[in-house]
């Protein structure tokens, strides 16, 4: 068929634009917007008319030769896109911080605003690629159900890394070099939510007995041990930022569901240290900020929390000051507190136990 799409394009915009002439444009090898990159309007002209297709105006020919020149500006620009987006979205993989912060500067310059994620994976590129391609439509519709194609929507600034002190899942202990000094496991090299999640089979008896070693293994490759555990905390309700801020938490920080004090005098210091472990294992620092302020008074008191530098343990610790302060931890804060993670109910309520 002597014609493409682009020359059906041209007919339907031009009415003047005969069949015969786009068959003529195509037999004179004037088929796509880049084949009319070196000529003028005048070799349009005599190329549509070529096979005896009838007379094209000098003005109608400008106007197709126009026509395919925007065209093949768009399509570099869609390419460069393309090829800008794929490059970065691969970036966000690094495990140099300064490469991935440099990536999702480069996306933000291309308006890209959130991507599709894989809590495994990360991002693939061309998933990523072809969620920018969307629609408008589309891709708002996306945007609003928070999932394409069965990947959550998360925002680009998710994904920018955050400096963080990691620390060893076992003893709690700061990384030298990223390394376990005791044992000499490399758990810097892990991304924070899977080190938090090693960390956090060890505090849930979930890591089957296994040395530090195996249980590196198996959580780099998500392997039985890791991938069970990492069921088992989400049909807990821990999130993913939790296990994030688990870890670089310290020892007494660690979020974690508190435990029983079995029968014991609960000192105020250590239901205090309780209850800021239990809101750092409910909330990501934004979810706690967001959760506070629409509790009675809260707006007031968030205006006073540290700002968006501080660590999710010095906010949760500042948080329970401020509450306590105000005489906020009263019922309706468990009760809230409650209806916002059901799942998390009965530690709540050992928290609460312990705190009255």
């Amino acid at each position: 068929m002597s014609t493409t799409s682009f020359l059906d394009s041209l007919r339907a915009t031009y009415p003047d634009l005969t069949p015969l002439h786009t068959a003529s444009l195509w037999a004179e090898g004037l088929r796509e917007p880049v084949d009319f990159s070196y000529v003028t309007a005048t070799d349009v002209k005599v190329a549509a008319q070529a096979s005896s297709a009838g007379p094209c105006s000098i003005v109608l020919a400008g106007k197709v030769k126009a026509a395919a020149d925007a065209a093949r500006t768009a399509d570099d620009n869609r390419a460069a896109t393309e090829t800008a987006v794929r490059t970065h979205v691969a970036s966000l993989r690094s495990a140099d911080a300064a490469v991935v912060s440099a990536a999702v500067d480069a996306l933000d310059a291309l308006r890209v605003d959130v991507l599709p994620h894989d809590p495994q994976n990360g991002v693939d590129p061309e998933r990523a690629l072809e969620f920018v391609a969307l629609q408008p439509a589309a891709r708002h519709a996306a945007i609003v159900a928070g999932v394409y194609r069965g990947l959550a929507l998360i925002p680009l600034a998710r994904l920018r890394p955050r400096k963080y002190d990691p620390r060893a899942p076992r003893s709690g202990e700061l990384l030298q070099a990223g390394k376990d000094w005791r044992t000499g496991v490399e758990w810097g090299a892990l991304p924070a939510v899977r080190l938090g999640l090693a960390r956090w089979m060890l505090q849930h008896d979930m890591h089957g007995g296994v040395s530090d070693h195996a249980l590196y293994a198996d959580v780099a490759a998500f392997g039985p041990l890791s991938s069970n555990a990492d069921n088992v905390r989400r049909a807990r309700g821990v999130t993913d930022d939790a296990l994030a801020n688990l870890a670089e938490a310290e020892p007494s920080e660690a979020p974690r569901a508190p435990a029983s004090h079995g029968g014991g005098r609960t000192t105020p210091l250590t239901a205090r240290r309780d209850l800021s472990n239990l809101l750092l294992s409910l909330f990501s620092a934004d979810e706690l900020r967001r959760w506070l302020q629409y509790l009675p008074g809260g707006e007031a008191l968030v205006k006073r929390l540290p700002g968006a530098n501080a660590s999710p343990a010095s906010l949760a610790s500042e948080a329970v000051a401020e509450l306590e302060r105000d005489g906020m931890i009263d019922e309706v804060f468990w009760a809230r507190l409650r209806d916002e993670r059901p799942r998390r109910r009965s530690d709540i309520e050992t928290v609460r136990r312990n705190w009255t």
